[in-house]
């Protein structure tokens, strides 16, 4: 809807991990507990907590959509997100990255 180049990956989170889980229940039917059970078992399954938390937040944006549209009449509780260990701590300022760029492209990369 906003032209976001992440909508790609939305549909990878549900055709991949949200459907198989989530596909055949109702959203009137989707708990906390049951949001609970898929995020342990994606845990179980070795996903990265920062990806369990996309696709969380997918599912959560679903639901809310699913609400504005009056498709659904509530929306579950969703956890608080897991904590994520690889996070950004840094940016690259723009001289920095005008200095990669003509590196990376002296190497053909």
């Amino acid at each position: 809807m906003n032209g976001q180049h992440a909508i790609r990956n939305i549909k990878t989170y549900w055709t991949l991990h949200l459907a198989p889980f989530f596909g055949q229940i109702r959203a009137a039917e989707v708990t906390n507990e049951t949001i609970a059970r898929y995020v342990d078992q994606r845990l179980q399954a070795g996903a990265k907590n920062a990806t369990v938390n996309r696709e969380t937040a997918c599912l959560k944006r679903m639901f809310n959509l699913g609400l504005e549209k009056g498709k659904v009449i509530r929306c579950p509780q969703f956890p608080a997100a897991l904590k994520e260990k690889n996070v950004r701590k840094g940016f690259v300022e723009d001289g920095q990255y005008a200095k990669l760029a003509v590196a990376w492209s002296r190497e053909g990369l």
